[in-house]
């Protein structure tokens, strides 16, 4: 849930967010990227988690929120934080931003 997740940002963060956040669906990366160190190396991510019996629990899509960047700036707009910056990123990895609070945390009263 996006409004839950911005605002437990917005309540843990005291003045500044840093966010990298997909604007693209996750694709094969768990069933085609290789683990380049450690015990894993040279298998797939997909691999080393059914091996660790957790491929089972996790969601086929990853990035089950894919937004441009005007929604996830009013999403954090609406908790008390706006852009500061971009932090320049391959065109394809998008978006990485710098967040500062703009106003004080308020819970909303649900």
């Amino acid at each position: 849930d996006v409004r839950a997740a911005t605002a437990e940002f917005a309540r843990v963060a005291r003045n500044f967010l840093v966010l990298k956040i997909a604007n693209r669906p996750e694709g094969s990366t768990l069933s085609g990227s290789r683990a380049g160190v450690g015990k894993f190396q040279g298998r797939t991510f997909k691999d080393a988690l059914h091996q660790q019996g957790y491929a089972d629990r996790l969601p086929t899509q990853l990035h089950t929120t894919v937004k441009g960047n005007e929604f996830w700036h009013e999403e954090f707009r609406r908790v008390g934080f706006a852009l500061n910056r971009t932090i320049p990123d391959a065109s394809w990895a998008c978006c990485a931003y710098v967040l500062h609070r703009i106003e004080p945390y308020r819970p909303s009263k649900a």
